[in-house]
């Protein structure tokens, strides 16, 4: 970011916009760099103080910015109180920073300003009762499918909006190793809400279907593909359908899987599985499918989120 007046950089929110490619955010919050003082110039993590030009590099995590600079710059005007002009960033500013992910982790980059994304909410169906402002400052795009958003960050994707849910505490349910909901709402709201959703989910008790006597591997299961596809066909061949084109080609003979044969999605039967469903954890479907159903096919559980699967 470019500002052809140094005075700018007086301001902390300004300051803070010059760590937008960051590249130990994990390691040194930006926000109390800025707060300190600092402001990004790189190259790597070179940072320079605005009002007594001293520059620091080197970081170490769990530094603590303010310290490090008295350390090496006792005599900083800004540090000694005197009237330099700075001006703090405001409570409610500071609350919600700009997005700081580094690049190179992001998926949709396109999206990376809010502008951006709050005009493709914008669309979302009148269904969906989320302030749109939300939802795209929690990071979420409208993909153009029914009420399905992504994340601008992580890429996953949350559907079937119900009339109270929160973006924010969705995001963090779903997707809490997302970097984006982290910088923004910080590891304390995440893991608390991680952490009451496990709670939940261990106290639940779940049916089982009392027609199903080869029951599909969960999401907490290591997935071993030739027994969850054989486990998928088994359960498709006995809900029947003779003539359907969804119907499930017949398993393979014996107990070898052979190597050539691809993960067919048992909708289209033409592109290979690549998503996982939320909460339930069945991979079953291209993403091109997931964008028509609401329910797994599998199961028949609501879909809430997806999750893009990769099969080595």
């Amino acid at each position: 970011m470019n500002f052809s007046d140094i005075k700018q950089l007086h301001s902390e929110a300004d300051r803070l916009q010059t760590f937008e490619h960051w590249p130990l955010a994990s390691a040194v919050n930006p926000q109390r760099l800025a707060k300190a003082g600092f402001y990004y110039i790189g190259p790597s993590d070179r940072v320079r103080c605005v009002f007594c030009y001293g520059i620091l590099k080197s970081w170490l995590p769990n530094d603590d910015p303010e310290t490090e600079h008295r350390t090496h710059f006792p005599d900083c005007p800004f540090l000694q109180g005197r009237e330099v002009g700075n001006v703090p960033m405001p409570t409610w500013q500071a609350a919600r920073p700009r997005s700081l992910v580094r690049m190179e982790s992001i998926r949709f980059p396109a999206y990376d300003e809010i502008g951006t994304r709050l005009e493709s909410v914008s669309r979302l169906p009148r269904s969906v009762l989320q302030d749109r402002q939300v939802i795209a400052e929690a990071g979420f795009f409208y993909t153009g499918f029914g009420d399905s958003v992504k994340c601008f960050s992580c890429g996953g994707a949350l559907r079937n909006w119900q009339k109270d849910d929160d973006p924010w505490i969705e995001h963090a349910r779903w997707f809490p190793r997302c970097p984006y909901v982290r910088q923004q709402k910080g590891n304390e709201f995440v893991d608390d809400i991680e952490a009451n959703f496990r709670n939940a989910v261990s106290g639940m008790s779940l049916p089982q279907s009392p027609q199903r006597e080869h029951p599909i591997p969960g999401p907490n299961s290591q997935i071993d593909v030739q027994s969850l596809m054989e486990a998928v066909m088994r359960d498709q061949e006995e809900k029947g359908g003779s003539g359907s084109a969804s119907q499930a080609r017949p398993a393979p003979s014996g107990t070898h899987w052979d190597p050539e044969d691809r993960i067919i999605c048992k909708i289209c039967m033409e592109r290979e599985v690549e998503v996982t469903f939320q909460p339930c954890g069945h991979l079953v479907c291209c993403e091109e499918c997931t964008h028509h159903i609401q329910d797994c096919p599998v199961c028949r559980r609501a879909i809430r989120s997806t999750v893009r699967t990769y099969l080595a």
